[in-house]
C-alpha cells in the first residue's frame, strides 16, 4: 500500500498543468467544466454533451492536466494543495456561475482529493460526471439538499398526530392489498 500525505508541505514544482483561471473575470453564467486529468484529456465534446443532457451551460472550462508523474506519496501533497487552489479560482474566475461540473479522468486517490478540495460556501453546486460508454453520465449533484433539515417537532400532540397518521396509511394499504 502507499501511503499519500495531503497535508504535507507541498514540493516546490507543480504537479498540474492548469489552464482556463488566468486573466479576467468571465461574465459567463451556467456551470464552470472542471476537468481533474491524469490520462488522456476528457474532450470538450463531451463536456458540450453532458451540459446540453443534463439542461446546463457552460460558463467556462478549466483544467488541472498532470503533468507526467504518477500520483504517489512523493507528490500527493502537491496535488492536493492545487486542487484546493484550483476550486478556488475557479469561482474568482466565473463569479457569475452557479457551480462546477466536476469531470476525473484518473484514480480514485485523485477524485478523493477532488472532491476534499471543494467548498460547499464557495462552490454552491456541484455535478460529479461519471465516464460511461464512451460520455459522461450525471453521477451526483452536491449538495445533495440545500434546504436546512426541519427539526421533528416531538411535542405529545404531534406525536399522536403522526400516530394517527402511520394508522390511516396502513388501512388504506391494507384495502389496496386486498383488492
Amino acid at each position: 500500500w502507499d501511503v499519500i500525505e495531503i497535508d504535507a508541505p507541498p514540493r516546490a514544482e507543480r504537479y498540474f498543468e492548469i489552464d482556463g483561471i488566468g486573466g479576467p473575470p468571465s461574465a459567463g453564467t451556467g456551470h464552470v467544466a472542471v476537468v481533474v486529468s491524469a490520462q488522456p484529456v476528457v474532450t470538450g465534446d463531451q463536456i458540450r454533451q453532458f451540459a446540453k443532457a443534463h439542461g446546463g451551460t457552460i460558463a467556462g472550462v478549466i483544467t488541472a492536466q498532470a503533468r507526467g508523474s504518477p500520483l504517489d506519496a512523493s507528490v500527493g501533497s502537491r496535488a492536493a494543495s492545487e486542487l484546493v487552489e484550483v476550486m478556488t479560482k475557479a469561482k474568482e474566475a466565473h463569479p457569475h456561475a452557479v457551480g462546477i461540473q466536476l469531470f476525473i479522468a484518473g484514480p480514485a486517490t485523485l477524485a478523493f482529493m477532488a472532491g476534499r478540495a471543494i467548498n460547499d460556501n464557495v462552490i454552491p453546486e456541484t455535478w460529479v460526471a461519471n465516464f460511461a460508454d464512451g460520455g459522461y453520465d450525471l453521477a451526483l449533484v452536491l449538495p445533495r439538499s440545500t434546504a436546512p433539515a426541519r427539526a421533528l417537532d416531538r411535542t405529545p400532540e404531534q406525536e399522536q398526530l403522526r400516530v394517527k397518521s402511520l394508522a390511516r396509511i396502513r388501512e388504506s394499504l391494507a384495502e389496496l392489498q386486498q383488492t
